[in-house]
C-alpha cells in the first residue's frame, strides 16, 4: 500500500459510490490540498484489491466500491499491512 491507498478508501467510504479510476484521481486533486500524484493512485489499485479492501463491481470497465474490509481497515479494527 502508498501514500494514495487510504485516500482511495476514505474517498470511497464517504461517497458510497462506485467510482472508476480516473475519477477517483479528479476527486482526490479537487478535495485535497496536496493530493497523491497520478501514478500513486493507479498504483495502489492492485495491493487495495489483493488485500480485499475495494472490488470492481462492473462487468466491463473499472468502477470501485470498498468493502467490509476496506471500512474495518479505515475504522482500525485492522493491522496496518
Amino acid at each position: 500500500m502508498n501514500k494514495a491507498s487510504e485516500h482511495i478508501l476514505e474517498l470511497l467510504a464517504d461517497s458510497g459510490l462506485a467510482l472508476p479510476p480516473k475519477a477517483i484521481e479528479v476527486n482526490l486533486g479537487r478535495l485535497q490540498n496536496d493530493p497523491p500524484s497520478r501514478s500513486s493512485i493507479f498504483n495502489a489499485f492492485d495491493p487495495l484489491i489483493e488485500h480485499g479492501y475495494i472490488e470492481n463491481i462492473a462487468e466491463s470497465g473499472s468502477y470501485y466500491v470498498i468493502t467490509e474490509t476496506g471500512r474495518a481497515y479505515l475504522e482500525g479494527k485492522l493491522e496496518n499491512e
